[in-house]
């Protein structure tokens, strides 16, 4: 796993461009996610999962569990 990505590593790369103002920046970097600067496209730093479309009442570490749960390192050690 790319531990070397910590959490505020992760949440410094939701800059300005994060426009989603219903799934905060803090919440998808707790669940294991980056910002890819295009749309509202994220990565899991461990599985390399990339998501977006993201709505209204999502939440971010339930749907990295669901999609994820056994190739993703971050996941079993969350």
């Amino acid at each position: 796993m790319d531990f070397n990505m910590d959490f505020e590593s992760r949440l410094k790369t939701f800059n300005e461009n994060w426009s989603l103002t219903f799934i905060i920046p803090f919440e998808m970097a707790q669940a294991g996610f980056v910002y890819l600067g295009i749309r509202h496209l994220v990565k899991c730093i461990d599985c390399k999962i990339r998501l977006s479309n993201w709505r209204r009442g999502n939440n971010t570490l339930y749907i990295h569990y669901s999609i994820a749960t056994n190739e993703c390192g971050f996941i079993r050690e969350s």
